[in-house]
């Protein structure tokens, strides 16, 4: 059955239920191992194993049943096949004269109901947590807001609000819709939208965006969009899709051989009841129904539990050791199925570490004058063109003056504001669309052109260029080895995005895209049938993350606030991991069958040493298979933890 399916077929119940259950199951196995070593009477002995049963592993019966409707075998019928197996051998043993002779060994399955229970208590806690952070999603835009409507305040819900309103955002409050500010500035907190820790102040006839936090005084501003069609709602909405994905995607690892595990030990069992009667005939039908129902005991998923879930935990472990969070453990199926790899230039394949080529000064400007508007431009917003920047003036110790305003438009470029001048920074496109003309660009490969203008009159262009990240090529063609295309696309000019694609070994590429352009690209993919996997990195790439099957982010670790919403976040600056994280999926899976081969082997260990060889068996030895099936689980796992 296909993974994505998987999280459909089974039956959950809530994460309190099954970590109740779990407690009374370790109270059953403590008053049970009591009995044994006390020799209480078997009578009583059955009815604390019927409330373990019964109680302790409810849940999984039910559970088995309902996905047996379904035709769906996996985890719960793996445990509740395991439970009765356990339970109808002690019946068959203790008081129908079966005389297997084991003792104290049945005694472990009211403690394997406690761990299957609080496994999945755990399980279930990340399921609701993600069901609940999709509810509280639309909780980032407040549900209602002031409107000023004839010098009266009317409080309204935000999507009675339409654009041409003129609202009120007090102190400490969220902006409910996109806005232009009227009269006086705004200071507001922007971290959720684009990362930024530092509060921004927005001068009259700036745009201030819905989800914004007010840090200063009250203000007015005029509406711009519905509650719908703001920014943050566009990003919610796809994150939303992409946590839903999430779940479909991201089924329990002790589902991937829960089925295979159960089906070799039913037809176990049942090969040997009947090679026991044909060679016995039926006088001893109880012994070997017995027989059976032990064997199906020994498929108990405490060993089980330990070979499935350790990969993945010391993968995690290893990996974040190497500079890669995995949010999602679901995606690295998909990076194995997936038919088709976008990449973003800048910050991405590339190392993001600009250096200033060349300076192009418009007619009658200094090239000193250019650099200086654009560094005010880019004055504390972080980004690798400040920093390029600051270190092509630091011999010439330019400095910027203070700014008091900065808006960054994502994939457009900068508007900032001093006391006196406006400057912005950004492509030609978009200088024009502000009324400013700015002279065509060469489009030279490899570079970056960023033209600048102040108070509205051109000042010229800045080149700045850039070099792939170690091991780019490397990645590349792995990943092609893997028999997947690999598309560049980006929102630097075709010449640029052409000279990387080349380096890195790329034949596809796309420049001059925008933020909703890449978002777009990615779902028209998606419609044609096509899985796909998104590499890009920070605020400009997030709808085309989210958008994608898979989302993998570069991004300085704790840096940016959507690192948790894509599924793996990098903090690495080499790409060469990109070829490691393809390659996750197949490590885990191979370790993982390992671990359930040794697990398996170790049952039938179990019932070889028990029933055949000692005739019979002591307390410690049934828990000692199991124990040793876990620990060469987490030997074998913790190989994961080398990068």
């Amino acid at each position: 059955m296909p993974q994505d399916k998987i999280i459909s077929k089974t039956v959950l119940f809530d994460s309190s239920s099954y970590t109740l259950r779990g407690w009374v199951s370790v109270c059953c196995a403590a008053f049970m191992a009591a009995a044994y070593f006390c020799g209480f009477s078997p009578t009583l002995v059955l009815l604390v194993y019927i409330a373990a049963l019964f109680w302790g592993g409810e849940l999984f019966i039910r559970g088995a049943l309902g996905e047996a409707a379904k035709f769906y075998f996996g985890f719960n019928a793996l445990a509740a096949v395991s439970m009765l197996g356990a339970f109808a051998f002690f019946i068959l043993n203790n008081f129908c004269g079966a005389g297997v002779g084991v003792s104290g060994d049945i005694l472990l399955p009211p403690l394997i109901f406690a761990l299957a229970n609080f496994v999945k208590a755990a399980e279930l806690g990340r399921v609701k947590g993600a069901f609940a952070f999709i509810e509280s999603a639309d909780n980032f835009i407040p549900r209602s807001a002031i409107k000023i409507e004839g010098g009266e305040r009317k409080k309204l819900f935000s999507s009675e609000i339409e654009p041409g309103d003129t609202i009120l955002v007090e102190r400490g409050a969220r902006v409910p819709l996109d806005a232009i500010v009227l009269k006086t500035a705004a200071e507001v907190d922007e971290y959720l939208l684009t990362g930024n820790v530092l509060p921004t102040v927005r001068q009259k006839g700036a745009v201030v965006y819905a989800a914004s936090v007010n840090k200063g005084p009250a203000f007015t501003a005029r509406v711009i969009s519905l509650k719908s069609t703001s920014r943050i709602a566009k990003i919610l909405r796809a994150l939303k899709e992409n946590e839903k994905r999430k779940l479909f995607s991201s089924p329990s690892p002790l589902e991937s051989c829960a089925t295979a595990v159960l089906a070799f030990f039913i037809l176990l069992g049942a090969l040997q009841a009947a090679w026991g009667i044909y060679w016995e005939g039926a006088d001893k039908l109880i012994y070997r129904a017995a027989v059976f129902f032990f064997i199906l005991a020994c498929a108990g998923p405490a060993g089980y539990m330990a070979a499935a879930l350790l990969p993945l935990a010391l993968l995690k472990k290893g990996a974040a050791r190497g500079g890669v969070m995995i949010n999602n453990e679901g995606v690295l199926k998909t990076l194995t199925r997936a038919d088709k790899v976008f990449i973003d230039k800048t910050g991405t394949l590339t190392s993001g570490r600009l250096e200033v080529a060349e300076v192009l000064p418009a007619a009658g400007v200094k090239p000193a004058e250019v650099i200086k508007a654009a560094l005010l431009a880019q004055r504390d917003s972080g980004n690798i063109f400040e920093t390029a920047l600051k270190e092509y003036t630091k011999k010439d110790k330019i400095k910027s003056e203070k700014i008091i305003s900065c808006e960054a438009f994502a994939g457009s470029g900068v508007l900032a504001a001093t006391a006196k001048d406006t400057v912005i920074a950004g492509r030609a496109a978009w200088l024009k669309e502000m009324g400013i003309s700015a002279a065509p660009a060469r489009d030279e490969l490899g570079k970056t052109a960023v033209h600048v203008a102040k108070n509205g009159a051109y000042l010229g262009c800045v080149y700045f260029s850039d070099r792939l990240r170690a091991n780019a090529g490397a990645s590349v063609a792995y990943v092609k080895e893997l028999g997947k295309k690999v598309c560049l696309i980006s929102g630097d000019n075709p010449a640029a995005v052409q000279a990387a694609a080349a380096k890195a070994g790329i034949e596809e590429y796309y420049g001059n895209m925008f933020p909703q352009d890449k978002a777009a690209k990615i779902a028209a993919q998606a419609n044609l049938g096509e899985s796909i996997i998104m590499i890009g990195d920070g605020f400009n790439d997030i709808l085309a993350l989210l958008k994608a099957d898979g989302a993998i982010a570069f991004a300085p670790a704790g840096r940016n606030t959507f690192n948790s919403w894509v599924d793996i976040a990098v903090s690495s600056r080499d790409f060469g991991v990109i070829g490691r994280i393809f390659n996750f999926d197949k490590r885990q899976k191979t370790i993982t069958r390992q671990n359930v081969l040794f697990a398996v082997l170790s049952g039938v260990c179990a019932v070889w040493f028990t029933i055949y060889f000692n005739n019979g068996a002591q307390w410690w030895q049934l828990p000692v298979f199991t124990a040793a099936a876990a620990a060469f689980a987490a030997l074998n796992s913790a190989r994961l933890l080398k990068w």
